[in-house]
């Protein structure tokens, strides 16, 4: 697919800046288009309009080193709110359906009054909580935040300008490293940190002698090993398998 190929290579040799400023622009115009649906009570409108408040949230948080911290931390707490506001009234409308759907599958319409009428009523106080808020100076507040990111541009930093593959690079590059660090593992236990003073930790003695040496030339640190196994089974009172 030579198409696909081509657009996979556009996406890699730009800069991360250039495609948060295409995503954040695109997130904040379907915020905004997704208000008035919302305030209209439209079916799915708030889920819409909420879906649209989260993934901007998480793209600023994301990309935190290519977005100047302050501006988005203030953009970010500012849609936390928002989104927590919409949440409301979209779970009770999850609620309500949840509760329509298994009255119909048993029989149970009689039930409405008591089951569904009070979701319905929690439903429309949110939407009407909804609605006063979006009148309120915090509505505003967050309006000329959006409308300014969408004018100005986002706020990025100078690891903005790198290209997109540099960071994956460098992050499968420093997982590779960390994979590669020795390790200590099995009977001898974790590695050690170095004692204060700069002494270094006395060496273990080996599980089957007391002057240093195994007991009859045998290393019997994998008995002992078993052994601590075996007691681990037995307070777990699983006799079956020290059979």
């Amino acid at each position: 697919m030579p198409g696909r190929a081509s657009t996979l290579e556009d996406v890699t040799d730009s800069s991360a800046g250039d495609l948060l400023t295409g995503v954040v622009g695109s997130l904040i115009a379907d915020i905004g288009a997704g208000r008035a649906p919302a305030l209209a009570d439209e079916v799915d409108a708030v889920h819409r309009l909420r879906t649209s408040v989260r993934r901007l949230r998480n793209v600023l948080a994301g990309f935190d080193r290519q977005v100047r911290r302050r501006p988005a931390r203030v953009l970010r707490d500012r849609l936390a709110s928002y989104g927590a506001l919409l949440g409301v009234g979209r779970d009770l409308e999850v609620r309500a359906a949840d509760c329509r759907r298994v009255q119909a599958e048993v029989g149970r319409r009689d039930l409405e009054p008591v089951r569904l009428a009070p979701l319905l009523a929690a439903g429309a106080g949110a939407h009407a909580v909804l609605v006063d808020w979006h009148a309120s100076p915090d509505a505003e507040t967050l309006g000329r935040l959006l409308d300014d990111w969408a004018a100005r541009g986002v706020p990025l930093t100078s690891r903005a300008d790198r290209p997109v593959a540099t960071e994956p690079a460098r992050r499968a590059s420093r997982r590779a490293a960390a994979r590669r660090a020795p390790r200590v593992g099995g009977c001898a236990g974790r590695r050690r940190r170095p004692r204060r003073g700069g002494c270094e930790p006395r060496p273990r003695r080996p599980c089957g002698g007391a002057g240093g040496a195994p007991r009859g030339g045998r290393d019997l640190r994998p008995a002992s090993c078993d052994l601590g196994r075996s007691a681990t089974l037995v307070r777990r009172h699983d006799v079956r398998r020290l059979r």
